[in-house]
């Protein structure tokens, strides 16, 4: 995974090809990924590889414009499992932590579902585990968008079911405060 940075008259800053974000394994595609600039300059990326195994997991790295890898050589590991784990999305939150938004799809016994980790702007997980924030064991919710709200909060929006081509497609919302817990509709997506 290379990344490159360009000044705002478009020229390189890294060389070339770009700088190594991550030389960790990675299997036949990145199955989505996000990259957001932070408020200070900084790029956020969020993405999959297998450097823990044939499945894909969820890692997040954190560049400055000087190309100084600020959570590690490696980056957050924020989700480590045997589940299948992808498109993940991230966004900076009101008070400079970072929300991450990705989803797990069916793998028995596991049920499938959308996952959120707050990360501190240091990189530190917020969430002991990665928190299930939509999926009822029957559904297969992805395609998540996540948008900063107000005092750390976030809102995430995403398709309520994917499990088969003729699953019913409807887009869901639903707000989470800085710890997770939902906050509209009485805890029910919108």
């Amino acid at each position: 995974l290379y990344l490159q940075r360009l000044d705002r008259d478009g020229n390189l800053t890294f060389p070339l090809q770009g700088m190594a974000a991550s030389t960790e394994p990675q299997p036949s595609s990145l199955v989505d990924w996000s990259m957001i600039a932070a408020s200070n300059g900084d790029a956020i990326l969020v993405f999959t590889d297998s450097r823990a195994g044939s499945d894909r997991d969820v890692y997040a790295l954190r560049v400055s414009p000087t190309g100084d890898q600020l959570w590690g050589a490696t980056g957050i590991t924020l989700s480590a499992n045997d589940n299948f784990e992808a498109a993940p999305v991230v966004a900076e939150l009101s008070d400079g932590s970072f929300a991450v938004v990705w989803s797990r799809s069916n793998q028995a016994p596991v049920q499938p579902g959308l996952m959120a980790q707050r990360l501190s702007a240091s990189g530190v997980p917020q969430y002991a585990q990665p928190l299930v924030i939509a999926g009822n064991g029957t559904e297969s919710p992805a395609f998540s968008q996540v948008i900063a709200s107000d005092n750390g909060a976030y809102i995430v929006e995403y398709l309520r079911d994917t499990t088969s081509f003729p699953s019913p497609r409807h887009l869901r919302g639903q707000k989470f405060d800085s710890a997770g817990s939902p906050q509209w509709n009485a805890g029910t997506p919108i």
